[in-house]
């Protein structure tokens, strides 16, 4: 019979397991910048680069348009000129962001635009199954943050483009 302390090693034995399964890298082709955004529309890079929590993805949605995005990984958004709400959600393996991470962002004709997203995880007391663990000892959070493009460029050269996919139009 396994004691406490062998209950819990057998947990956290798992859990490590399960979090290497979702732990690939970047694997699409390397940053390349867009094409200008024509005079109507603006671009909106996002991207991982950075990121504190190497696992799960992050899934992007402007309106109908979503796609998502892994660590080091970037995508690129061309839309009409105006207001936009972007939309993240973190998910990982079965556990989830507790909801949606909304962030405006005004869209000016011609003009590329760059917003870094940030996942993090913080560990809480653990109790419970292994699935339990994952779900519910474990709080997800999204950030998105406007970045000047001078500064989001020289980050998006060490990005691969998300496969899934690489551009939303």
């Amino acid at each position: 019979m396994l004691s406490v302390v062998g209950l819990r090693t057998a947990a956290v034995s798992i859990s490590l397991l399960l979090l290497g399964m979702g732990c690939q890298g970047p694997t699409g082709p390397p940053f390349a910048p867009a094409a200008a955004p024509a005079g109507d529309r603006g671009l909106v890079y996002v991207y991982r680069a950075g990121d504190l929590s190497p696992h799960g993805r992050a899934r992007v949605r402007v309106g109908a348009l979503q796609g998502s995005l892994g660590p080091g990984e970037s995508l690129w958004i061309d839309l009409p000129a105006g207001r936009h709400q972007l939309r993240f959600l973190w998910t990982q393996l079965i556990a989830v962001s507790a909801g949606w991470t909304s962030f405006e962002l005004d869209v000016q004709p011609g003009v590329t635009h760059a917003v870094r997203v940030q996942t993090t995880a913080r560990e809480v007391e653990a109790a419970g199954s292994v699935r339990e663990a994952r779900a519910q000892n474990r709080t997800l959070s999204v950030r998105a943050q406007r970045v000047p493009l001078e500064q989001a460029l020289r980050e998006l050269a060490d990005t691969r483009q998300s496969p899934d996919p690489p551009s939303i139009r």
